[in-house]
């Protein structure tokens, strides 16, 4: 467990199982949630048919912490 430095919410850190990015997780169960995470994974599944959200997604200061976007030439 951690906590995010910009908020101070309790977060714990996952995999992707789909792209191998670290992404946020928030510590509460969630009934929009569109994650399952088990042993660090995390599952994207349809919204409310996950048990958790990622942090990006509750974060009052999440845009801080976005990198821009390559846009392709």
């Amino acid at each position: 467990m951690s906590m995010c430095k910009s908020c101070g919410a309790e977060i714990e850190w996952a995999i992707l199982k789909e792209s191998g990015k670290r992404v946020p997780v928030d510590m509460q169960f969630s009934l929009v949630g569109n994650l399952n995470v088990r042993d660090g994974i995390a599952v994207v599944v349809a919204s409310g048919s996950g048990k958790r959200v990622s942090h990006f997604a509750t974060c009052p200061n999440a845009a801080k912490h976005r990198k821009p976007r390559r846009v392709p030439a």
